[in-house]
């Protein structure tokens, strides 16, 4: 997969070391946060710097956990990232924001142009992602994505923040078939991810 695609108003970077502090101040340290996240907000720099270094392995890793920095197009501002899990036939799907830029559709605008970029990987045919039962705004990010919505997985994730106990989740998932069937009848959402370019 490409290191950098860029949407309307977003570029969508792969993560490195450098990124380490502004992870931590633009979302990692923040319980509204990490809320609904399976890890507990970042006490220090030191705790975000451990984080990446776990990205850079994993992304050395076959199927490993490969992550994008979402920053602002025009200012290059950390606001979040998004990750995607790859074992085909399936990707999952993951994202985070911080919370000053949320309700802005930077997310939705992110997941679209990830959802477009695993499947052109050819072995991919299903792109999915949960959310905690409750948790609305993550669902629509989904849905806004093209993800329908497939059923409530009880007692399924641990969610450190909310409780010991595993929460119910909600699972969404968009198919190849109907992937190819959005591009066809939507232009709004473009049919390829827009071209990586150096940095």
């Amino acid at each position: 997969m490409e290191s950098t695609y860029f949407t309307p108003r977003l570029v969508l970077q792969r993560v490195v070391p450098a990124d380490a502090t502004d992870i931590f101040e633009a979302y990692a340290h923040d319980p509204r946060v990490a809320k609904y996240m399976r890890w507990k907000p970042h006490q220090s720099v030191a705790d975000s710097e451990a984080f990446v270094k776990m990205l850079e392995k994993e992304k050395k890793r076959k199927g490993g956990h490969q992550a994008w920095a979402i920053r602002l197009r025009e200012t290059s501002q950390l606001i979040g990232l998004v990750g995607l899990d790859v074992f085909p036939p399936k990707v999952h799907l993951g994202y985070v924001l911080g919370h000053p830029w949320w309700g802005n559709g930077y997310v939705s605008e992110a997941v679209k142009t990830m959802i477009d970029a695993a499947f052109q990987l050819p072995a991919v045919f299903r792109v999915e992602g949960i959310c905690e039962a409750s948790h609305e705004a993550s669902g629509r990010v989904m849905t806004k994505g093209g993800m329908s919505y497939e059923g409530l997985l009880r007692s399924h994730t641990v969610l450190p923040n909310i409780s010991e106990a595993p929460s119910d989740m909600r699972m969404y998932a968009i198919v190849r078939d109907d992937w190819e069937t959005l591009k066809k009848g939507d232009m709004k959402v473009s049919t390829n991810p827009s071209p990586a370019r150096s940095t």
